[in-house]
């Protein structure tokens, strides 16, 4: 498990051997994270191993849902014939990089209107996560989670996961609210 500082360092928080990664792995993986101290996360990312999430949501209730872009995008190109994949990865493009979480809906709509017919386990996998996929929405206008899984390098902007962790709240990219303690 790895975890990004407030200075957008990234850091190994936990490594475990576990089953498959089954529920319980991870959960007594979590646990034992949250016995030394460990907060609940932001946002937790993960590639949607179904084991994983239903821990999250046992041991770390109040901690919302990212899917992780990469790994979905790979799963529907698997789910279509090759020619559909230069088509669909744009498609894709189009939904994750909206511009804000107004347009990312249409996207997604677009999406499952030019797919769904001849490959609706494809779109599938797109639909039924939409609210998960579209999670990063929430937080800064740079897009913390996509800057994040790209070459596991430094976000560009740290002083914004700062202002994450602090409770700032973001709506469509933008701070709305600041902190209390901040706004003085």
């Amino acid at each position: 498990m790895i975890g990004m500082r407030a200075d957008g360092r990234k850091d190994l928080v936990a490594l475990a051997g576990g089953h498959r990664e089954s529920a319980e792995s991870w959960a007594e993986l979590l646990r034992d994270c949250k016995r030394r101290g460990m907060r609940a996360p932001v946002l937790a990312v993960e590639d949607g191993a179904l084991g994983f999430w239903k821990s999250v949501r046992e041991v770390l209730p109040e901690t919302p849902e990212q899917r992780c872009w990469f790994h979905k995008s790979s799963n529907v190109l698997g789910a279509l014939p090759k020619s559909a994949h230069p088509g669909a990865r744009k498609a894709l493009a189009e939904i994750w990089g909206a511009e804000d979480k107004d347009h990312a809906p249409a996207a997604v709509k677009a999406f499952a209107a030019t797919y769904g017919a001849k490959f609706p386990k494809a779109v599938a996998k797109v639909t039924d996560d939409a609210d998960e996929l579209l999670a990063f929405y929430d937080f800064p206008a740079f897009k913390l989670i996509e800057s994040a899984q790209r070459r596991w390098r430094m976000v560009n902007a740290p002083h914004l996961v700062a202002l994450v962790r602090a409770g700032a709240r973001f709506e469509q990219g933008v701070l709305v609210e600041r902190p209390e303690r901040d706004a003085a």
